[in-house]
């Protein structure tokens, strides 16, 4: 599958499960929950991919690091917040 594809389709899921978590119904929750789950991980591999295919081998390690703390570092604040 095209990057391109898999990407626009990683989106459109998570989209569509978005949206649908607005519907008040106990059933078509665990469905949305399910599909945020399975498009969120197409567009984050897609962007570590490109990260990784076109950074330069000798900044490799301190470009893939700060990507993966820009991707990642709302989900752990917004954890964090939770709880507190």
């Amino acid at each position: 599958m095209p990057e391109r594809v898999f990407v626009a389709a990683g989106i459109g899921l998570f989209a569509l499960g978005v949206t649908l978590r607005a519907i008040p119904s106990t059933p078509v929750s665990p469905l949305a929950s399910a599909m945020i789950g399975a498009g969120l991980p197409c567009v984050l591999i897609a962007a570590m991919t490109a990260v990784q295919r076109e950074t330069p081998g000798d900044l490799l390690g301190r470009v893939a690091a700060t990507a993966n703390s820009i991707m990642f570092t709302p989900r752990t604040s917004s954890a964090r917040a939770a709880v507190s």
